[in-house]
């Protein structure tokens, strides 16, 4: 586990909000104030899309972040920006996949539940902790070890002084 202060929380937010750079995350769970509190989980109601003429697989998954983020700017819009905003991005299966490739670690993927990227917004500051779910049991932090090189690597350029 890692933490990062963004410190270019402008081109962060830019980035997190319309832009793809976190366009192979999954949306785990959000949570932004402004008068109200409002809760967002990520799962994705596929049978909602096949009223829209979607096709339905019938799994359950998290809503891909691209999808998700437009619903997230619906509700931050306005002139005052939000008390604090909470949202947990999940690495995208396909991605996570490419990431373990390359360290060539000695799990299989069906043991990585999720990698994860902690961000927490308030009026003074932007912060991102990383995290990871394992299926089975481990003393073993390559899988943790590797996620946040890369985390720390994606986030880089907002860090940076």
């Amino acid at each position: 586990m890692r933490y990062f202060e963004i410190k270019n929380t402008k081109s962060f937010m830019a980035s997190l909000l319309t832009k793809d750079a976190f366009r192979d995350f999954e949306l785990s769970s959000a949570q932004i104030t402004t008068f109200m509190t409002c809760t967002v989980d990520g799962l994705m109601h596929e049978e909602y899309l096949d009223s829209v003429g979607k096709d339905h697989t019938g799994a359950c998954r998290m809503t891909p972040w691209p999808m998700a983020a437009p619903v997230i700017v619906s509700i931050i819009r306005g002139k005052t920006p939000p008390l604090s905003m909470k949202i947990i991005l999940r690495l995208g299966d396909e991605s996570a996949a490419k990431l373990m490739s390359k360290a060539e670690l000695p799990f299989p993927l069906s043991d990585i539940k999720g990698l994860f990227l902690n961000i927490s917004c308030d009026r003074e500051k932007v912060t991102c902790v990383t995290g990871t779910s394992l299926s089975v049991f481990t003393t073993d932090k390559s899988v943790e070890h590797t996620w946040d090189e890369a985390a720390e690597r994606f986030l880089a350029s907002y860090t940076d002084q």
